[in-house]
Formats: structure tokens, sequence, C-alpha cells
């Protein structure tokens, strides 16, 4: 991974919570996607690798949210990140301070 990188996920307040930043399996979602192997990224979170990707994500899908954080992950960081799904699609683990603590910047979705 770069040194540092930033990364951009789809977050529903401006400025973020734990909340945007806290998995669907940390939340107590039950796991109903019928491919068992993504079980996985359950516990995981969506990010993507340019700002443009989020955007035009968030737009497909208005109920993720109507902002963008940029999230700044430096090498060592207590973070997990792993290409998955699709181009510029990244699943991301870590405790949701640690993600918010790295929030660099916010966009409106517009």
């Amino acid at each position: 991974m770069v040194n540092p990188r930033i990364l951009y996920r789809i977050v529903k307040t401006n400025p973020p919570t734990l909340e945007d930043f806290t998995s669907n399996a940390a939340r107590g979602q039950p796991f109903t996607h019928p491919d068992p192997s993504r079980r996985r990224l359950w516990s995981g979170l969506s990010f993507h690798g340019t700002e443009a990707q989020a955007r035009r994500n968030a737009r497909r899908y208005r109920t993720h949210g109507s902002y963008i954080a940029a999230v700044e992950v430096e090498d060592g960081a207590p973070i997990r990140v792993e290409r998955t799904l699709g181009p510029g699609h990244y699943t991301v683990w870590g405790e949701p301070s640690a993600l918010l603590g790295r929030c660099v910047g916010v966009a409106s979705v517009g």
C-alpha cells in the first residue's frame, strides 16, 4: 500500500459518526446474501479507490448516504484493506474509532 493512501466511504452524516464506520455485522444486521463466500466481507466496510467511484455508487444507491468521507490509511495502521468485489472497490476492517479518526474530509454527493 502507498503511504499514506486515501480511500472513500459513503456516509450518512456530515460530520461522520462512529455509526458511519460500523460494519453491518457489528450492528447486528443478519447476513442474507445468497453467496456464503461473502460472509467475511460482512464484518468489513465498503470503500472506493476514488471519490468519483464513491459518488457514482452513492447516486446509484441513495440509501447508502449523502456524503463521501475521505479516509487516510497509512502503512502500519491498525486497519486491514483488501481489494474486493470489483474494480476500485475495497473492503476495510478496523475499529470504527480508528477509521473515524483518519477522516480527512467530507464532500456532498450532490
